[in-house]
């Protein structure tokens, strides 16, 4: 045991400074030569938080600065390797798979190929074999310390893709003194190999991260992730937990083939209707006007505000999103426009059951061009605005309609849609009422009186409210939220984020960044808003045109669709066949897909999006079978497959060839 305050002390911690300053030295060359961006971030850099320094037990070790507390409770090197031991033992992971409820709807292609062999998958999966396969495809890191156990586990097993996640840019610099950075980058300097290091934050920039993980490396490559816990903290903690989501909600935010095809059937019929559609954004010109509006969704929290927009809704334009409408209407409320998406026909009878033709006629409709066609039928004041990153607005912006303005932002749910909307007509105050993007109680995830508590909607499977986490609240600590409604929240704080209107958040939910938290009783009195029609058609008429659909343009375009479509459902039905192949000549042949959907995503935009999430979501399933399942057990899953995967791929191209047309 040495005595801090001694001479030896002193003698030892020089030397080994000098020897720890040789390191880092080599590590700093080293980054600069292969132009890492470590090298700058790095060069000049002094720590905040964390700090080496000589224990007196003799070892170097990482110390808290401000409490002079040892992150390491014993020698590093020697921790780093029982916890690399401890790893190795158990290899801790979880598979990804694709899902979707209500696989069992008919005529849906996709759905009933996911129906069929996810049950096969699931019966075949008790089978499965956990051996001392040294082959990792992804290992997620959590936490990166002085990285001292990456040695053990790169000796141990054949890392091809190693991704750390670390909260402290402090223990990354400190590990420059440590280890032999070269030596590290050395080993994945290989064709297929790579190494990335990202710095966690407590807010929702993980998600993006997970989003170019998934990009860059393929989505067939993360079928099964091992884990690597080597601290924790709450970053850290919230990362892992959410991480399967995110992999999930990327999937599914890709678009399966029914959803697509059936958006753009929707849009070709809903465009012969004549329906004025979007093609200026009053915010990005500049052109705010300054009444004050209203952005109504179905939380928990309407309730609460209910007396609020019954007294002072006169001073609001009022928005309402989605089922919203009917929750109004039961509290005897009513909106001044009313906004859809969806394009089930459910919201047609939604709509039928609460509202009578009288109101309907009282409100100004806005729809997402893939809405169901009947629902725009239902209102006299129709209006409709185009989706970004949409199949039809692909073929009518490749038709030659540049004038289209999509809207940013407007998605996943009808909430959004509201917001990004208040921001097209150029409201500069946005007011969010029952946008609570969570719940209090997971079994409370609506207003009460809403239809979401009724036989028509199935809660745990559209809102996946028993899979609920806790994060911020906004006018309390902390609430519950759910993977869907977190995506929800990190849109409207990238729209909120884009145009900065005034936005003050009065629902008793998830906090968002850039709605200022605010009491509804705290609220000052507004002038009530006169003619409150006029302001509405005024705004319209700015935003909305009547120019005609160019009809010759757009029938070429889907001609070539079909063309298109069709062949590279051909390319790609060959290589998805896979038999006698082991998982990595398998992943090559899926990655000569991924390169094929990569071409077509810029020759082809709308066969792109047909098949996307399809056949990811295939590609997916297959590799998380291969990594878990004995050879002999995913043969007979593989055999299973092959003929479904015939069906799926006869049944899109037929209906793409048969079903999709316009009639201008």
């Amino acid at each position: 045991m040495l005595n801090i305050r001694s001479d030896e002390y002193t003698r030892i911690a020089q030397i080994m400074n000098e020897e720890l300053q040789a390191v880092f030295n080599k590590n700093l060359l080293f980054f600069a030569r292969i132009k890492h961006s470590y090298f700058k971030q790095f060069i000049d850099y002094t720590p905040k938080r964390l700090s080496l320094k000589l224990s007196e037990k003799g070892y170097i070790n990482l110390y808290n600065m401000s409490t002079g507390q040892a992150v390491y409770p014993e020698d590093p090197s020697v921790y780093a390797k029982r916890q690399a031991d401890e790893f190795l033992r158990k290899r801790p992971h979880y598979i990804v798979t694709a899902e979707m409820p209500g696989e069992r709807r008919e005529g849906y292609p996709f759905t009933e190929y996911l129906a069929k062999t996810n049950a096969k998958y699931k019966s075949l999966v008790p089978k499965i074999i956990q051996g001392d396969n040294n082959k990792v495809e992804q290992l997620f890191m959590y936490g990166a310390g002085l990285c001292l156990q990456l040695e053990h586990v790169l000796n141990a097993l054949d890392v091809k893709n190693l991704i750390v996640f670390e909260a402290d840019t402090d223990a990354i610099y400190s590990s420059l003194y440590i280890i032999n950075w070269e030596a590290i980058f050395s080993y994945f300097n290989r064709p297929g190999y790579s190494f990335s290091i990202y710095n966690v934050k407590s807010t929702d920039e993980n998600s993006s991260i997970i989003d170019f993980i998934l990009q860059k490396k393929g989505r067939h490559r993360c079928a099964k992730i091992d884990n690597y816990f080597h601290y924790d903290n709450d970053e850290l903690s919230q990362l892992y937990r959410n991480v399967k989501y995110y992999l999930n909600d990327a999937l599914g935010g890709l678009g399966y083939f029914e959803d697509e095809k059936l958006g753009l059937l929707h849009t070709l019929k809903n465009l012969p209707l004549g329906i004025p559609y979007a093609d200026k954004h009053l915010s990005e010109i500049r052109d705010y006007n300054d009444k004050p509006v209203l952005i109504v969704g179905n939380g928990p929290s309407l309730d609460v505000l209910e007396d609020f927009i019954r007294e002072r809704g006169g001073e609001y334009i009022i928005i309402s999103c989605g089922t919203a409408l009917a929750t109004l209407l039961k509290k005897g409320l009513l909106p001044d426009i009313h906004l859809e998406q969806e394009r089930i026909k459910l919201i047609e009878e939604v709509l039928v059951e609460n509202t009578t033709q009288e109101i309907r006629n009282k409100l100004f409709f806005v729809g997402l061009n893939p809405c169901y066609t009947n629902v725009f039928r239902m209102f006299e004041n129709r209006y409709m605005v185009m989706k970004p990153n949409d199949i039809s607005t692909d073929l009518m912006q490749q038709s030659g309609m540049n004038n289209i303005k999509t809207l940013e932002e407007c998605n996943p749910l009808v909430s959004n849609f509201g917001v990004a909307f208040a921001q097209m007509l150029g409201f500069k105050e946005i007011y969010l009422a029952g946008v609570d993007c969570g719940m209090i109680d997971n079994e409370k995830h609506h207003s009460k009186e809403s239809i979401h508590y009724t036989e028509k909607f199935d809660p745990k499977e559209i809102y996946q409210a028993i899979n609920t986490f806790e994060v911020k609240g906004n006018l309390r600590n902390s609430v519950l939220t759910t993977s869907l409604f977190k995506r929800s929240k990190i849109a409207i704080e990238r729209s909120i984020h884009q145009f900065q209107p005034q936005c003050y958040n009065l629902s008793d939910g998830v906090y968002i960044e850039g709605a200022q938290p605010q009491k509804s009783y705290q609220l000052q009195n507004k002038v009530i808003i006169e003619n409150k029609t006029k302001v509405i058609l005024d705004l319209f008429d700015k935003v909305f045109t009547k120019e005609p659909i160019l009809k010759k343009p757009l029938e070429k375009e889907i001609v070539l669709l079909k063309q298109y479509f069709d062949k590279l459902c051909k390319d790609v039905l060959t290589l998805l066949s896979i038999q006698k192949l082991d998982y990595y000549q398998m992943s090559a042949q899926f990655d000569e897909i991924e390169q094929l959907l990569k071409k077509s995503q810029s020759e082809s935009p709308a066969s792109y999006r047909l098949l996307n999430g399809t056949v990811r979501g295939v590609m997916l399933n297959l590799s998380a079978a291969k990594k878990v399942m004995a050879n002999n057990v995913f043969n007979e899953f593989s055999e299973f497959c092959e003929p479904e995967i015939k069906t799926l791929f006869s049944q899109m191209r037929m209906q793409i060839s048969q079903d999709i047309d316009f009639k201008g």
